[in-house]
């Protein structure tokens, strides 16, 4: 073998390494990618779990509020009886100071 020959194989096999390491490198920014992904699927689960105790909350927020309307509707039925019923107390306080009034001055 001469040795051109001989250097025609180095380079090839040179070559070749040169090939191994570049795929090797390619391996390598794929694998980082899939750890990146692992890493966005981890975060996106966190979100997600985030997300259902918020809806959760939501849900009993909208209830006690329903529960408000209700009591706020039937506070504001009541409203009006219980301002008649304050107006004929204070005629009745009148009407017993008057009273008390006549009462002492005979």
């Amino acid at each position: 073998m001469s040795d051109r020959e001989l250097l025609d194989q180095i380079l090839q096999k040179v070559n070749m390494i040169d090939q191994i390491s570049q795929k090797v490198n390619m391996i390598d920014q794929i694998s980082q990618k899939v750890n990146k992904i692992d890493q966005i699927e981890e975060t996106l689960e966190t979100v997600l779990q985030k997300l259902d105790e918020v809806t959760e909350q939501v849900a009993k927020n909208s209830e006690q509020i329903s529960i408000i309307r209700e009591q706020t509707a039937a506070n504001s039925e009541l409203k009006a009886p219980l301002d008649a019923v304050i107006a004929k107390v204070e005629d009745l306080e009148t009407d017993l100071k008057v009273v008390k009034k006549a009462i002492t001055s005979k």
